[in-house]
Parts: C-alpha cells; structure tokens; sequence
C-alpha cells in the first residue's frame, strides 16, 4: 500500500484478508502438530536417553603434567625490533634441533692459534723474509 497513490483503498478487504492469512497460519501450525507430534515425542525421548549416558560415561581423561627445565627461562624479555619473535630461538637452550644435520657446527679459530714465543723473524722494511 502506497500512500503516495490515488488509487482507493477497501481496508474492509484488507483487513478480512489479514485476519484470514493469520487463521489459515493457526490451521497449519495444528495440523503439523497433529501429523509430526510422535516425531517431537521420540525426538525427546532420544535426547533424554542421550543425556543419561553421557552422565553415566564421563570419562576422565589422562594428562601430563608440565614440569619447567632447570635453568630455562624467558626473562629479561628485550627490546626488539619485531616485538617478541626470535629472541628465544636464539638462545643456545631454547633450540629445537640440539641434534641431527641440522645443528650448526662452527669451529672455534681461538682454539687453532698458538701463540710463538722467542726469536720469531720479522720483515725488514721493504724487503720480503730474511732467510
């Protein structure tokens, strides 16, 4: 219903069809409940009987308890430049992979230098070594 039309308007019939469209809902909504109410009494049976065997199986669950490494912990948490990400796995103690192809191993070059003590030949100026 427009109101901006100039057309009549018979609200007797508007009404006489609104009443009857909310009876004709009524009528529909009884005779579902007539033909599928055995389907809504077995469908609360089921969910009671559902609701006692869960009570009855409650199982429990075993879990591991969490127990913290010695001498493993995440503070001082620094000042990055990502927020938080990556500073831990930089840490010896926090790798993953302490084992396997994977682990980098660096040779340590302070271990390979031996210093020389006592007449060590030296370069001359401009010339290469005296022999």
């Amino acid at each position: 219903m427009d109101p901006r039309c100039d057309k009549p308007r018979d609200f007797v019939a508007i009404y006489k069809n609104l009443t009857e469209q909310v009876h004709k809902i009524k009528r529909s909504r009884t005779k579902w409940l007539q033909k599928y109410e055995c389907l809504l009494d077995e469908h609360k049976r089921l969910r009671n009987e559902i609701e006692k065997l869960c009570e009855e199986k409650q199982t429990v669950i075993a879990t591991e308890t969490f127990e913290r490494e010695e001498g493993k912990t995440c503070l001082p948490t620094p000042i990055t430049a990502n927020g938080e990400y990556g500073w831990l796995a930089s840490r010896p103690k926090f790798q993953l992979e302490k084992y396997g192809a994977y682990t980098p191993q660096y040779p340590d070059p302070l271990k390979e230098i031996t210093p020389l003590y006592g007449d060590v030949p030296v370069l001359a100026a401009g010339i290469g070594y005296i022999w």
